[in-house]
């Protein structure tokens, strides 16, 4: 009488160690490459706000007589 309430239990505890292992794994893959993604993204985003403010440093300092000085502060 004690084996059917044993047995179910066992594959319960087999299938969750099998699954966990399984996820960890393929977490640690998507979690990865995820992890490129965002950083590239990031970079992409920050090269982007590094161009321009060369360019408008650029711009400052071969034309400064037709540029606003308040923009010249912020540069």
């Amino acid at each position: 009488m004690l084996i059917p309430l044993i047995l179910p239990n066992r594959f319960y505890h087999v299938g969750y160690e099998d699954g966990y292992q399984h996820g960890r794994l393929h977490g640690l893959i998507e979690g990865r490459a995820l992890g490129a993604e965002k950083g590239f993204e990031l970079w992409e985003e920050l090269g982007f706000y590094e161009g321009a403010a060369r360019f408008w440093t650029t711009i400052a300092a071969t034309d400064a007589s037709g540029t606003d000085a308040c923009v010249l502060t912020f540069v």
